[in-house]
């Protein structure tokens, strides 16, 4: 069940051997808080863009207000990740990736993991492998509660600490389902910091085969744990980034092109050789299919979009317009101490930059981003399919919008994360909070459809929703339905 603060911060200092839980003073998270502020106020391009400033001076007050006592680090990150939630945008929050290796090591090796994996269907949660030491729960198993909570409270209750872009709520869902493979499940880290999770989980699901109710106590697990009994299960999991990419050609006439990531820096594959030389063997080989699957592609470097939109751009084309906006031109000094970046130029661009009549900037090059793209001579010229989800944000949105736009493939799948009202990127400013050592990535460009467009995502041109016979029986919904149409 929930509880309060003071119960909340005794049960941390009881169970936590990995992480010391040291009170930060209320008068220092005030000194925070204000640094925090001062940032967005300053920095953030998107602040007051699906809400308006009376609005976030709420949400700003309540934080305050929260801050206004003794707390933990980790009550300090839960408090901060929900705020920000409350900005509606797919960059800014609390990166699980970037804070001190402290709060990270409790994320990852904490003993509060669920010993399965699920999915969510229609906005419930379904068992999908089963890394428990009882063979009964199965794959399939509707979730209905753990510990006396229902899965619809958990659910509706972690909602609030996801970031998305807008009013999108299927990358919130999405991001809310345990893979166990990547080191950060969003529900890993916010499920056992407002529920109490101790040596047991009472779990109790409906069964798949005959809906009837059952209950199980199963013992959490570390991550570790579960990662190597999914390995020892399940098979081979995904282990590196390189591991996310892959080329293969089925029924000697289908290519299938799998890109799970564009975060090429942790990559020591050569991706742009890897790229071109699977277009390269479907050209040697006549193959006029292509299924391009980047289900799970949340997006990272723009230099692969770029690299795919030469390959698929076979016809005339149009690129945008979105005009890119900037908050302000330059990082105050009194902020300077506690921001990073990996382009220091970005500190300061008011030698390239300018006013725009809605006092916002945006670059004197480039600023407006309207191209007409002519067709590429190495553009793969058959029939292309791409699979997509609500994971599909930043980059990957910005690839799927542009395919759409231009009619130059057919997507299946869900609709994708990030906003067709425009969203952020393209530089992000690591905001380091001095006294609670949180960590929290501000965007610094908006990048803006210049008509008006819906709260949503690039909706697919053919709708294929995933169901829990085919998670039970391991058929790949979105992928068959695209192997269907490409042998037609």
């Amino acid at each position: 069940m929930k509880f309060n603060t003071a119960i909340f911060t005794f049960l941390i200092l009881l169970s936590s051997h990995v992480f010391a839980q040291d009170l930060i003073p209320a008068d220092k998270l005030q000194e925070d808080y204000a640094i925090l502020k001062q940032s967005l106020e300053e920095l953030h391009p998107a602040l007051y863009k699906y809400d308006d400033k009376e609005t976030r001076e709420k949400d700003f007050a309540a934080l305050k207000e929260s801050l206004n006592q003794d707390l933990t680090p980790l009550e300090v990150y839960a408090k901060i990740a929900a705020f920000t939630a409350k900005i509606k945008c797919g960059h800014t929050y609390a990166n699980y990736w970037n804070q001190n290796k402290e709060i990270r090591t409790h994320f990852i090796e904490a003993e509060n993991k669920l010993p399965f994996t699920f999915r969510i269907i229609e906005e419930k949660m379904y068992v999908h492998q089963n890394l428990s030491n009882d063979p009964q729960l199965q794959s399939g198993d509707q979730l209905l509660s753990i510990d006396g909570i229902s899965a619809e409270e958990i659910l509706s209750s972690l909602l609030s600490y996801v970031n998305s872009d807008g009013n999108n709520d299927g990358k919130r869902y999405f991001e809310l389902q345990v893979f166990g493979q990547d080191n950060y499940n969003a529900f890993d880290i916010f499920y056992p910091l407002l529920f109490e999770v101790g040596n047991k989980l009472e779990v109790k699901v409906s069964t798949y085969e005959s809906q009837r109710e059952k209950s199980f106590s199963l013992s959490p697990l570390t991550r570790k744990e579960r990662f190597q009994r999914l390995n020892e299960r399940f098979g081979k999991q995904i282990e590196s980034y390189d591991d996310y990419w892959k080329f293969e050609i089925r029924d000697n006439k289908v290519g299938v092109l799998t890109l799970g990531t564009f975060v090429t820096w942790k990559m020591s594959l050569n991706w742009r050789k890897f790229i071109k030389d699977a277009f390269s063997q479907m050209e040697r080989k006549n193959i006029d299919k292509l299924i391009l699957d980047i289900r799970g592609n949340g997006g990272g470097n723009s230099s692969v979009q770029e690299l795919l939109f030469g390959y698929l751009t076979d016809k005339a084309a149009q690129r945008g317009p979105f005009q890119q906006t900037l908050k302000s031109q330059a990082v105050s000094e009194e902020l300077r101490p506690y921001i990073g970046t990996w382009n220091k130029g970005m500190m300061d661009v008011s030698n390239r930059t300018q006013q725009m009549s809605n006092g916002f900037y945006t670059f004197n090059r480039g600023g407006l981003i309207n191209q007409q793209v002519k067709p590429k001579s190495k553009a793969f010229e058959g029939d292309v399919y791409v699979l997509a989800d609500a994971s599909n944000s930043s980059g990957t949105f910005f690839l799927l919008h542009y395919l759409k736009q231009n009619e130059l493939a057919t997507i299946l799948g869900q609709e994708s994360g990030g906003n067709m009202q425009g969203i952020t990127g393209g530089q992000i400013f690591f905001l380091n909070l001095p006294n609670s050592g949180i960590e929290v990535d501000i965007p610094v460009i908006g990048y803006y459809p210049t008509v008006d467009r819906p709260n949503e995502g690039v909706k697919p041109d053919v709708e294929v929703k995933p169901s829990v016979d085919d998670l039970v029986k391991g058929i790949d919904t979105e992928m068959e339905k695209a192997l269907e149409l490409a042998r037609k």
